[in-house]
């Protein structure tokens, strides 16, 4: 035993000096790099350390890097063009990946490893193979396409983006302590966005005093609705003070988001929650809930009252509320992107029906809608509702799917809701649904990535092996609890 002792302790002095030897040599480089091409020498440094960071960002708590690419396309000020490693979203795109390949590069390494590939993927077999189903479904839909550029385009960001949003927690979150992390890095990335929404509104640009840019923000509504719903019913936060703090801040910037749809879905969630669950999970009652929400609502107003007159926004609210009151009088508002949202699902609806069996393929809907073959800038490339694309472009064999995957993952969702640690999928699930529902699209990053969560929850719940956290305060829950939490496949499978 001493013998085994010593030569561990020889190993790890020797793979310190190893690290400390290669860091002084990198700072070195670094610095010497800096003098000769004539960059200021702390540039260096500050790329050192946040090079540092990062790698140790992605080895002690890898599925961080998810929240950043769920959340880069709200903090970025110009779309992409193209594939280009200077766009940030391709950045965190490679980072994600490299959270996973550096995960799994140890476990190679080990010839016994404890989280296996088939360990991971234990007992969700049915939502899996439903997910590449749906990606069989898909890719066959772009042969009989009448756009095969937007369509091949629309494919391969599939292929790579939301096929990772999918595996990523299902591969990194191996348990409930492995939520945490990612769930913190949810809510800081959303008081960041926070800030950034709160300069736009204090400080307008020309281009919004002119009225030239929309400002309404409905992806920031849809992170800041998510970010609540993980604050109310999560552990995350057990202070009261602090809680009531982050759901304020974050109740204005839902409202400063200037957004209807996203404050729908969160409302619709909120009601629907609290119908179904009615006892609430463990931690939970309906005294703090209505607490909660009376909270955010009070907020909301106030918030309401302070950006109805700042430029830019009066504008932009007065006509949605005229919109909305000529929806409630019978008479829907010309060029209102309400009436124009039905006039979408009314042309998916028509699309489906016209081609129940195979849809119209991949990226199909914007030209039966424009008549136009090639769908250009401006053009409308979607029907803002997630079943009704699937419906128009795939038919029945990918509504069927989608369908029945949604079901599988409410189910489980619904199970687990009585597990204080994840209690917050069932209510961000059901907000993510309405919200794509309302006016997303397949190829959202977000929903594919929560997909995935639900079935990486699942699994830890079918484990019955639950892994407690002094971070989590977990009190003891019955393995029976948990034994339910997967589908009657699941649980057959994980035997």
């Amino acid at each position: 035993m001493e013998t085994t002792e010593r030569s561990w302790r020889s190993e790890r002095q020797t793979a310190f000096a190893a690290a400390y030897a290669t860091l002084l040599l990198v700072t070195a480089a670094a610095l010497w790099s800096c003098a000769h091409f004539g960059y200021e020498p702390a540039l260096g440094i500050a790329v050192l350390v946040i090079g540092a960071a990062t790698l140790v960002a992605l080895r002690k708590w890898p599925i961080v890097m998810f929240a950043g690419l769920l959340f880069v396309g709200n903090f970025k000020t110009v779309p992409a063009h193209g594939i280009s490693l200077s766009d940030p979203t391709m950045v965190l795109f490679l980072l994600c990946c490299g959270a996973i390949v550096l995960d799994f590069l140890p476990r190679l390494i080990d010839g016994h490893p404890e989280w296996t590939l088939g360990a991971l993927l234990a007992g969700q077999a049915f939502r899996i193979s439903l997910f590449i189903l749906f990606i069989i479904v898909l890719a066959a839909s772009f042969f009989y396409t009448p756009t095969e550029q937007y369509g091949g385009m629309k494919l391969s960001r599939f292929l790579a983006f939301e096929t990772l949003a999918f595996f990523g927690p299902i591969l990194l979150a191996k348990d409930e302590k492995a939520l945490r992390p990612f769930l913190l890095a949810t809510i800081v990335l959303s008081l960041g966005l926070l800030a950034k929404q709160i300069i736009g509104v204090s400080h307008p640009s020309q281009q919004v005093l002119e009225g030239n840019y929309d400002v309404t923000e409905i992806g920031h509504g849809m992170a800041f609705g998510t970010s609540i719903l993980i604050v109310i019913y999560s552990k995350l936060i057990n202070s009261r003070l602090l809680m009531g703090c982050v759901l304020t801040v974050l109740a204005i910037g839902l409202v400063t988001a200037a957004a209807r749809t996203p404050a729908l879905a969160l409302v619709l969630t909120l009601i629907t929650v609290s119908l179904v669950l009615r006892t609430g999970s463990g931690h939970l009652n309906g005294k703090k809930l209505l607490l909660r929400f009376s909270l955010i609502a009070i907020i909301a107003v106030m918030a309401f009252l302070w950006i109805q007159n700042k430029p830019g926004m009066r504008n932009k609210l007065a006509s949605k509320e005229n919109e909305v009151e000529s929806i409630l009088s019978g008479s829907p508002l010309a060029g209102g992107t309400i009436a124009k949202r039905m006039e979408f699902y009314d042309s998916a609806v028509n699309a489906f029906m016209q081609h129940p069996l195979t849809g119209l393929g991949l990226g199909g809907w914007s030209v039966f809608y424009s008549g136009q073959g090639i769908p250009g800038e401006g053009m409308p490339k979607y029907p803002h509702n997630f079943l009704l694309e699937v419906a128009a472009e795939q038919g029945l064999p990918g509504l069927a799917i989608l369908i029945t995957l949604l079901a599988s993952l409410f189910y489980s969702s619904l199970k687990m809701a009585k597990s204080p640690e994840l209690a917050f999928l069932f209510p961000v699930l059901t907000f993510q649904v309405l919200y794509n529902s309302f006016t997303g699209t397949v190829e959202d990053r977000a929903l594919w990535f929560w997909f995935g969560m639900v079935v990486a929850a699942s699994r830890m719940a079918s484990n019955s092996q639950p892994l407690y956290s002094k971070h989590w305060s977990i009190k003891s829950q019955p393995v029976a609890q948990f034994a339910g939490a997967g589908t009657f496949y699941d649980q057959k499978s994980s035997r």
